[in-house]
């Protein structure tokens, strides 16, 4: 809302903001003085707390409130596809771990900059700072998932041209990137933390960001729950019982279906030990699940046992499923997220 102490209106009727004045001008002129009578554009009620008059005349601004996202416009739009690149880059090792920490400082400042630019914070406020810092680390954190999980996906891609076939039956799992997610995921709370201190904040709970975030609709922050959307809602082959499940390290598994309903093959390397197993899917005829849907530790246990003689693997094999597109499709499992255990 613009009062009239904010605008000039000329002999011709041509209004000029305060904005618009040049510093020089704006130094001579009291604008508190030119109207005394408040006049209002709207007849909505004035918020009184939302204008700030710095100490000189010379410099004068008026405060509006911050956005409930600082990423809700094309500045915003525009650092969030920039934070994206910068973190692909590291998984690519274009990047070093520092140059990203440098970079999200550099983001929380500019961020800072153009909203107080934009008169929507005095630069100083302990609120939107803290704000900023916030959701600065929260796109982050959701960038972070998502480069592990396009990484996960072209390294699958590539192992699914050794087969030949179709881009869209496969599905491809390399525990490496859980770590190295959550990893990623601790160095940039680190880097919220130096912000706090160096701007002076209270504390911010980073899991409390996450555990409210918006930005869920392709998993959460961590990587399996990236991998099951991309599997389960998306390719419809796969799906994770329990997303905080911990992989065993050195895991690594590629399911493949096939051009039918009663193809499959399971290709997995476990401590470095390779198992390889074709699936016996078979599509009943009485309208049952039965055929269709396996675990992995209903194909894989006897091998592992036989090679390892270890049944720690089990409980976590056990949350990982495997099934035809055509159960993916009469079940509507794919349009479930999250955790959920698959029906037989």
């Amino acid at each position: 809302m613009i009062t009239a102490s904010e605008r000039l209106i000329n002999n011709q009727g041509t209004i000029t903001y305060a904005s618009e004045i040049s510093s020089e001008i704006k130094a001579k002129i009291d604008f508190d003085k030119l109207e005394k009578k408040d006049q209002y554009d709207t007849f909505e009620k004035r918020d009184l707390s939302s204008v700030m008059v710095c100490e000189t005349y010379s410099k004068i601004q008026y405060k509006v409130s911050m956005p409930k996202s600082v990423f809700g416009d094309q500045f915003g739009y525009d650092m969030q596809k920039s934070i994206g690149n910068c973190m692909k880059d590291f998984y690519d090792g274009k990047k070093s771990q520092s140059e990203v920490e440098n970079y999200f400082e550099e983001c929380c400042e500019s961020m800072r900059m153009y909203r107080t630019s934009k008169f929507q914070t005095s630069g100083s406020d302990e609120v939107d700072n803290k704000q900023i810092v916030s959701q600065v680390y929260e796109i982050f954190a959701k960038e972070n998932q998502r480069a592990t999980r396009y990484c996960n996906y072209y390294e699958g891609l590539a192992r699914n041209q050794q087969y030949g076939g179709r881009n869209d039956d496969w599905v491809y799992y390399n525990s490496e990137y859980y770590f190295k997610c959550e990893e990623t995921k601790a160095m940039l709370r680190e880097c919220t933390d130096k912000m706090v201190n160096e701007w002076k904040l209270p504390s911010i709970n980073t899991q409390e960001i996450e555990d409210n975030s918006k930005f869920t609709l392709d998993g959460g922050f961590d990587f399996n729950s990236g991998w099951n959307w991309a599997s389960r809602n998306q390719t419809g082959r796969a799906s994770m019982e329990n997303e905080s499940t911990v992989p065993p390290k050195n895991f690594i598994f590629f399911y493949k279906q096939g051009y039918t309903d009663n193809e499959g093959i399971v290709d997995m390397n476990l401590e470095q030990e390779d198992y390889n197993v074709k699936v016996p899917f078979s599509v009943s005829r009485d309208g049952s699940y039965k055929g269709q849907i396996y675990d992995l530790n209903e194909l894989l246990s006897d091998l592992i046992t036989k090679k390892t003689g270890n049944n720690d693997y089990h409980d976590f094999l056990k949350c990982i499923t495997i099934f035809t597109r055509a159960y993916s499709s009469r079940s509507r499992i794919n349009d479930i997220f999250g955790n959920y255990k698959a029906e037989r």
